[in-house]
């Protein structure tokens, strides 16, 4: 996705730098819906009463499954593989060569 900076002039979008766009392109903008930046709890936070753990257990299994392509389920896989030689790799290292020591 390519950025274009903008400035409002007299309620209208001008762009800061030459944007190198066909003259006349149109281009939509929308604002964005502000969200929390994390949506970790803090361990403080954490349910602890039987009645919170299942209220998280219901949560947690209403969430729907994802659902992949045969095509994005043959990319995770085989990124989990590469994820997995990668980290195999590096364990292997630090046993022969240390941990910089």
């Amino acid at each position: 996705m390519k950025t274009i900076r903008m400035t409002v002039k007299d309620g209208h979008w001008v762009s800061v730098d030459p944007a190198d766009l066909p003259e006349g392109t149109e281009k939509e903008y929308a604002e964005r819906e502000e969200r929390p930046r994390s949506e970790a709890v803090a361990e403080d936070d954490w349910p602890e009463t039987p009645e919170e753990i299942e209220q998280w257990i219901a949560e947690t299994e209403a969430i729907p499954p994802l659902v992949l392509t045969p095509e994005e389920e043959a990319d995770l896989l085989a990124w989990r593989a590469k994820a997995k030689a990668f980290n195999l790799e590096a364990v292997r290292r630090q046993m022969i060569e240390g941990f910089g020591q």
